[in-house]
């Protein structure tokens, strides 16, 4: 198979997966080996998170903007009636520092875990966790975050440092353990997806070396696949889990992990 047709079932796999609670980074180790795909490593996951995060931003453009413009009312323009804007700012910091603060301290203790077995483990700790909130996914009413929830939910994600562990679906499990509605989790944690996936991508910039393992035509072909997938896939996931199926991503993980573990073995 030619290396730019490997490169754009990458791009799918990861835009795919990424809005998904199933672990974009998990498929694409598995999907690496499957297609020995070359030069997989920890920038080519960054560079992909990258391209899901425009399409990220394209769907939250509305949200972001009036988070930017009320914080600039309350904080230049001392405007009290942004003030909601202003604290939802500071629960999305919260939520971000400590994925971000571990993630940065020990991104080469988490990149050791970029194995097929690691993968399939972490796949059906995914699996179980989306299982033990299915309940609560249906039944959570409670549509105001506090710092605390916040925090809860930053804690839980540094889980989905490890491939394999999904971020959105750790971010689904701390808030669904705090009582969070299921819709108002998901702007919240694809909210903190965005600066966690920027700060990523900026890191990276300064590794020089890392473009250099790396042709531009396949990375662009992975690009942009990874974009327009990664829009779509959301807009499915939104519809699918208003109707409270989200223990079938949890039937999932647990196939793919086996899948991967199967892999590993033979």
């Amino acid at each position: 198979m030619v290396e730019w047709l490997k490169f754009l079932i990458l791009g799918l796999v990861q835009g795919i997966t990424e809005p998904l609670p199933i672990s974009s980074s998990g498929h694409m180790v598995i999907t690496q080996y499957f297609f020995d795909i070359p030069n997989m490593d920890y920038f080519l996951e960054i560079f992909l998170h990258f391209a899901s995060l425009i399409a990220i931003v394209i769907l939250f453009r509305e949200r972001i903007m009036k988070l930017i413009v009320g914080n600039y009312q309350y904080i230049i323009k001392r405007n009290k009636e942004y003030r909601d804007d202003f604290d939802y700012a500071i629960l999305i910091v919260i939520g971000v520092i400590p994925a971000a603060l571990i993630g940065f301290l020990f991104i080469s203790f988490f990149e050791g875990f970029l194995t097929l077995l690691a993968v399939g483990i972490s796949l059906l700790i995914t699996g179980t966790f989306l299982f033990l909130v299915q309940k609560q996914s249906v039944e959570n009413t409670k549509t105001t975050m506090t710092k605390t929830d916040a925090l809860v939910v930053g804690l839980v994600q540094i889980l989905a440092l490890f491939p394999g562990i999904s971020r959105s679906g750790s971010t689904f499990v701390g808030g669904l353990f705090r009582k969070i509605k299921f819709e108002t989790l998901i702007e919240f944690s694809f909210m903190l997806y965005i600066p966690i996936s920027l700060s990523g991508m900026i890191y990276e910039l300064f590794k020089v070396d890392s473009f250099r393992n790396h042709n531009v035509f396949p990375l662009a072909v992975a690009f942009i696949a990874t974009l327009i997938s990664t829009y779509f896939a959301f807009k499915w996931f939104v519809h699918l889990v208003k109707q409270g199926n989200l223990k079938y991503f949890g039937v999932y993980c647990y196939c793919a992990g086996v899948f991967a573990i199967i892999l590993y073995l033979i």
